[in-house]
């Protein structure tokens, strides 16, 4: 995949021309997976419990696709986007944790590891 990830002043860009990979990105990288890990493996650069996101923690993300999970990540994602463009308040909290729970799956979490996830903040 031809993807790069460029540093914003107070966000990241992904960009590709491959617009299906970007909603499996979205979804993959906003589930609590990700920032859980990302939060636990860099804590030493946290700063009184936040992390400022740089392009190599997210470069060394262990990205994990299959076809099959790329698909239902992408459908729920194109839901998110359907029910924000009537509305950018509506409540998607729903759907976001039904992409959570895909991305356990897809990285094979045990349900121990699920709930460690689930109760950290």
């Amino acid at each position: 995949e031809d993807i790069e990830i460029l540093p914003g002043k107070s966000t990241m860009v992904i960009c590709s021309e491959d617009i299906q990979m970007l909603k499996f990105l979205m979804g993959l990288l906003n589930s609590r997976l990700p920032i859980f890990y990302i939060k636990n493996k860099y804590s030493s650069s946290s700063y009184c419990g936040g992390i400022t996101f740089t392009k190599d923690m997210i470069n060394n993300f262990p990205l994990k696709i299959t076809d099959e999970y790329k698909k239902k990540i992408i459908n729920l994602v194109n839901k998110i986007l359907s029910i924000k463009e009537k509305d950018p308040q509506n409540d998607t909290s729903e759907i976001e944790t039904q992409i959570d729970e895909i991305v356990y799956d897809l990285y094979d979490l045990s349900e121990e590891e699920r709930n460690i996830i689930k109760k950290s903040k």
